[in-house]
């Protein structure tokens, strides 16, 4: 969100005003003038901002008398007392509270007290200072200062009337800050470092509470002199009061203040304290780049520990990483977001290896890659205290490679390499998680270890340079697209350009295949990374994290084949090795599970890919928080598997909450956005919510195509999405577009045999049979079925899809004997393809029904009829339309069997469900209505028969269109009704009136006979009893 120039000024009035109180007070105005540069109002506001705070307490900063000396118009008046507690003096003050020592009487100590500014007061103020108190209340650590009371008090302020205020009393911290803190007592390194865990020990403790700090920073960490004991582990409480020496410094305890920025990041709170999306929330020098972009939503426990890096990198180097004092806001922004700090070890040699390595990792850009919480930073901080390996390595090979490749975009122009290699090595950097323990477990230095992946990183960067080089059309003077590009670097390799030099061949080449499956050339992938991995088997030394993430590359080539006992077995080996380098409960692990589950979903093992996916969002949800993006990732795939169940109730709310927790955190335009809005738009498609998927599915479309270009295979899946939306729509001329834009784009990518293909073959089918165009849907049908087995066998989800639509094609056909048979093969696949009961297996049992149903056949398709109800009556409900569908299609069969009570409660069921405004729903009625009378007056129910009979004729002769046995049996209902009542007169009418659609039916084909000869035997009782003639 942009921000306007007002708010860019006042933050840098912020930023000057705290840069102002850390210089000597008789450097301060020297230094105002230089950074105001001649603006002069800006120098005067900061100015003001010193004068009232040491009007306020004098105590609290030095300030120039002739600051001090001006006139301060609307000084608030200090109260005498807020409830029982005396008050001293004003401790600091800000938009929303004051802040006063005072003194409790009983116990009697000093406290610090917070009140709501006068000025500032509302009742939402009100509710969120209370719930600030509230939640602060959780927190209890040495580290941070305690709470003790929270309430509503009388204020008694000289000169005002007495009024109530809300408060909350918490522990008064007589310390220094904390880098005047490190500089008095003159610690060393090793001290400054315990100082930092302890920071983490506490900021760790408010993470635990759903509490993000936001505005850590030296001047809001104080250290009292009664300290703390070293500890071990970063989640095990200090003791009291035992003072601890280390070297000749006694190492104080640090104690967090100010927590009224903080966020709480809780799932069941619904509050930010002191925030609003779109404003910078911190101190300017100490934000994380997503807090300087003003992104709310991606603000978490690791905004903290990027702030703790800041404060690390200062309090070990006595400068801070960016000089953004000297800064326009946007400067600083820019600066903040896209530029390297200074190296540590280049103003401090000693600082060089390890220490070095843990606070770049916490001052990572993405976030992804830094600690995933204070705790791990403290845990890495310990381990480097007590000359253990730390957790934290180096930037790998495939990140430095991404980060050349966006640095050098004029290198490579005209290839578009660059941009496929950004995305390509963004997804590798984000999974290359894994540790390897061997390597860990050595004596090896950070040092060496990041000298040996830089020049492993320079050999691939030269190999591929000089690669490119020769493909380049500004050299060759032709046109090289990407994948040609990549020819000829693997032409290299299978010359042996890197023969002597085996890790770095294993590196390119899974570069290679990550690129091509990236592209979707999965058979090129797939030999890249076979090759790779070859590489690596042979070699004893080779790197388990490349290793792994070949595993994982290989799973994923495999599962866009379809292979999936192949992913499977990748994918488990990726995550065995993510168990030994980080443990079962680490992001790496869970990032890992998430593959296997989606190996097993593919293999068609439900209920284990859904047990996998719970534990994999279980796990996450414990280290990275509940809001955390892979969190999406979680929500989307177990909605699928819902989904694919027909469990659509349950899948909905799972696609919401992913959709949300991913539109706060990536740019709007991000292709894993449209997947999920994609499948979102899929399901209420499915549920027959129309104007809900439309949209969806359109945002989707666009999203890729700008991501993708038009020519893309997710772009084709999303075109055939919409194809199928506008069919159900009956937007016919849309949907046949939409269909051959998908099929062009999925030939010319994967040739005439792909399983993509044969879906838009069979969608296609579909189109042409629902415009009846019946001769082209049966070529298109058999042309996806025989693909279908091919490819996925006979037993498979698509073929038993491709069964049902060429079976419902040969019924329109009136070829009855080879529609039975080709629909209940298909009902025989769905039934072994779905464990539990599944909308399809009610939608092909429907089907065959009908067909039975139009052969007379009614005690072979009422059990199936029935069954279609139960399974839509679970899945969909009692109230939906196509349970509707199928009551009233089973009402007919009952009726047809002189069931008649049953035949009446399933229409009365079907009816109290049918939307008389929806035009496709009409028919529905009428034959509803038509089951409820003529069974009521068969079992001479005349008087309740008036009404559905009377609305049964108004709707056939409102329906014009309504044609063929179901227009004749409503017109031979209605007449007996009639006849039974002795109203002959208004009975011939009526016959009289549909005489021609009785006598001259359209539908008199063989199938049809039977059911007319029935309706025909009504007419005939209808007239005897009339001695009406024929």
């Amino acid at each position: 969100m942009k921000r306007n120039v007002a708010e860019d000024r006042e933050l840098r009035i912020q930023s000057l005003f705290q840069g102002a109180l850390d210089q000597p007070v008789g450097d301060r105005q020297r230094w105002l003038d230089d950074q105001c540069h001649g603006d002069t109002a800006l120098r005067a506001e900061v100015n003001s901002l010193i004068a009232h705070l040491a009007a306020a307490d004098p105590s609290l900063i030095e300030a120039d008398t002739h600051i001090l000396q001006q006139k301060l118009p609307n000084a608030p008046a200090i109260p005498t007392t807020i409830g029982r507690y005396q008050i001293s003096r004003v401790i600091g003050s800000g938009g929303m509270g004051v802040v006063y020592e005072a003194t409790q009487e009983n116990p009697r100590r000093t406290v610090a007290l917070k009140v709501i500014q006068q000025s500032a007061h509302s009742d939402e103020l009100v509710h969120r200072f209370k719930r600030e108190g509230d939640l602060l209340g959780r927190l209890h650590h040495p580290g941070i200062a305690h709470i003790y009371e929270a309430g509503v008090a009388p204020v008694s302020t000289p000169g005002r009337p007495a009024c109530e205020q809300p408060f909350f009393a918490m522990e008064y911290v007589r310390g220094l800050p904390l880098l005047q803190y490190a500089q008095e007592k003159s610690l060393d390194i090793g001290d400054r470092l315990e100082l930092v865990a302890r920071v983490c020990d506490a900021v760790a403790h408010a993470h635990a509470q759903s509490i993000v700090h936001r505005d850590l920073k030296p001047a809001n960490i104080l250290v009292i002199e009664d300290g703390t004991r070293v500890t071990s582990r970063a989640d095990e409480p200090s003791t009291h009061g035992s003072r601890v020496r280390n070297g000749n410094a006694l190492v104080g305890q640090p104690k967090i203040l100010d927590f009224g920025v903080a966020r709480v990041v809780a799932p069941d709170v619904d509050i930010t304290l002191q925030t609003e999306a779109g404003r910078l929330i911190g101190t300017l020098a100490y934000m994380s780049p997503e807090q300087i972009r003003g992104d709310a939503g991606g603000v978490d426990a690791r905004s903290d520990v990027y702030s703790i890096g800041v404060v690390m990198y200062q309090l070990l180097t006595g400068r801070l990483p960016f000089a953004v004092d000297r800064m326009t806001i946007p400067q600083a922004a820019q600066t903040i977001c896209e530029q390297q700090p200074p190296s540590m070890s280049s103003t401090v040699r000693t600082l060089r290896g390890d220490i070095e390595t843990i606070v770049g990792k916490a001052m990572e850009k993405d976030p992804h890659r830094r600690y995933d919480s204070a705790r791990e930073l403290a845990l890495d901080i310990r381990r480097c205290l007590r000359d253990e390996p730390i957790d934290a390595r180096p930037p790998s090979l495939t990140y430095q490679f991404s980060k050349f490749a966006k640095r050098h975009r004029v290198a490579v122009a005209g290839l578009a390499i660059v941009v496929l290699l950004s995305i390509a090595f963004g997804v590798v950097s984000g999974s290359l998680y894994l540790r390897a323990e061997k390597a860990r477990r050595t004596a090896v230095s950070s040092a060496e270890r990041a000298t040996r992946a830089a020049a492993k990183a320079e050999a691939v960067v030269d190999f591929l340079r000089d690669t490119f080089a020769a493909a380049n059309p500004r050299e060759g003077g032709r046109d090289v697209t990407v994948a040609g590009a990549f020819e000829v670097a693997v032409a290299e390799l299978d010359r042996g350009s890197l023969a002597e030099q085996s890790a770095i061949e294993a590196t390119v080449r899974t570069i290679i295949g990550e690129v091509y499956s990236a592209m979707a050339l999965v058979e090129p992938a797939e030999l890249q990374l076979r090759k790779a991995l070859a590489l690596c088997e042979t070699d004893p030394n080779a790197d388990a994290e490349l290793l792994a993430t070949i595993h994982r590359n290989l799973g994923d080539v495999f599962l866009q084949q379809g292979r999936s006992a192949e992913a499977l077995e990748f994918y488990t080996r990726n995550l065995e090795a993510a168990e030994i380098a980080a443990g079962v409960e680490s992001a790496g692990y869970a990032e890992a599970l998430n593959y296997v589950a989606l190996s097993l979903k593919s293999l068609g093992r439900a209920d284990d890919a859904r047990d996998a996916f719970l534990r994999s969002m279980d796990i996450r949800k414990r280290v990275l928080g509940p809001d955390h993006l892979p969190i999406s990732q979680n929500l989307n795939n177990l909605a699928q598997i819902h989904r694919a169940r027909g469990e659509f109730k349950e899948a909905a709310p799972l696609y919401e909450e992913a959709v949300r927790i991913m539109r706060a955190s990536l740019d709007p335009n991000d292709p894993d956005i449209a997947s999920v809005i994609n499948n979102q738009a899929s399901l209420h498609q499915q549920m027959l919510e129309y104007d809900r998927a439309e949209p969806l599915f359109q945002e989707a479309l666009e999203i890729r195509i700008r991501a993708f270009g038009e020519d893309h295979p997710l772009v084709a899946e999303s075109l055939n999405n919409i194809g199928i939306l506008f069919k159900r729509m009956e937007r016919f001329a849309d949907a046949r577009e939409s269909y051959e834009r998908a099929l062009t784009i999925r030939r010319e990518y994967f040739g005439d045999e792909h399983t993509e293909v044969a879906e838009s073959l069979n969608n296609l089918g579909t189109l042409y049979s629902a415009m009846g165009q019946l001769d082209e849907a049966e070529r298109m049908h058999r042309q996806a079925l025989a693909m279908r087995r091919k490819l996925a066998g006979d037993v498979d989800e698509s073929t038993g899809y491709s069964l049902h639509n060429l079976g419902t094609t040969l019924a329109a056909q009136r070829k009855d004997d080879e529609s039975v048979g080709v629909l209940t093969e298909a009902l025989s696949v769905h039934r072994q393809v779905y464990a539990a009961p599944h909308p399809q297996v009610a939608m092909t049992a429907d089907e065959l029904a009908l067909v039975y149903y139009g052969l007379a056949r009614i005690d072979l398709a009422e059990p199936l009829f029935r069954e279609a109800v139960t399974i839509a009556v679970e899945r969909y409900g009692g109230r939906h339309s196509m349970t509707s569908r199928y009551r009233t299609h089973h009402a007919l069969t009952l009726v047809e069997l002189d069931r008649w009570p049953e035949a009446i409660e399933a229409a009365d069921e079907a009816i109290s469900a049918i939307d008389p405004a929806k035009a496709s729903d009409v028919p529905l009625l009428i034959d509803a209505l038509y089951v409820k009378g003529r069974a009521l007056v068969a079992t001479q129910r005349i008087d309740e028969a008036n009404e559905p009979v009377t609305r049964l004729l108004e709707l056939v002769r409102q329906h014009t269109n309504i044609r063929g046995v179901r227009r004749d049996r409503s017109a031979a209902v209605v007449a007996h009704y009639f006849a039974a009542t002795d109203r002959c007169e208004e009975s011939k009418s009526v016959l009289d009136e549909f005489k021609s659609a009785v006598t001259n039916s359209t539908t008199a084909a063989q199938q049809q006979r039977a059911i007319e000869q029935r309706v025909e035997e009504n007419v005939a009782r209808v007239r005897s009893l009339c001695n009406i003639g024929g």
